[in-house]
């Protein structure tokens, strides 16, 4: 299977197949989750950068997108964010995502980056020994989570309270 540079047209079939493994928690990986064209291509253009030189996907000889990575980072950075290696559930087991995460490693570092960060599932822990095994190790672990609705406004948790920024002189009764 070719691993090449993303292309425009790809964004579509790449937002369907993020969605789709992201649809249960073993998948999720905090990046990305790209429900849409629009969200796939706003990310990079976020960041001003273009997605064909930072992301990479698997194409079947053009029977279909079956995986991506890659990285996000603001232009000439040299840290970005892991972009990890998503893979169709039916290609997982089979290197695919191996081969997008070393090839995604190379892209970085031919691209400049000297520090990579990568965020995982806890849950995921095929995706996390792929990460080890290519060097990553853990710093810390967080806990992501979503809200399904809009939050209900709630009424101050004391009557007549007031914020206001700290001054130096607050410093001592703060610490």
């Amino acid at each position: 299977m070719a691993v090449r540079p993303f292309r425009p047209g790809d964004a579509p079939s790449l937002a369907a197949l993020t969605a789709a493994c992201a649809r249960s928690e073993v998948d999720f990986v905090l990046n990305p989750m790209w429900e849409t064209e629009e969200e796939v291509l706003g990310d990079f253009s976020r960041q001003g950068i273009d997605p064909e030189d930072h992301l990479l996907v698997a194409d079947e000889n053009g029977g279909g997108l079956r995986g991506t990575a890659g990285f996000l980072r603001p232009p000439a950075s040299d840290m970005a964010g892991l972009v990890c290696p998503v893979v169709e559930r039916r290609e997982r087991g089979r290197g695919l995502g191996g081969e997008l995460l070393r090839a995604a490693l190379a892209l970085a570092g031919d691209s400049g980056v000297k520090l990579l960060t990568a965020g995982i599932g806890a849950r995921n822990h095929a995706g996390y020994a792929l990460l080890a095994s290519a060097g990553f190790r853990p710093v810390r672990q967080h806990v992501l989570m979503r809200c399904e609705e809009r939050p209900k406004a709630a009424p101050a948790p004391v009557e007549g309270l007031v914020f206001e920024a700290a001054r130096p002189e607050d410093f001592a009764a703060i610490h």
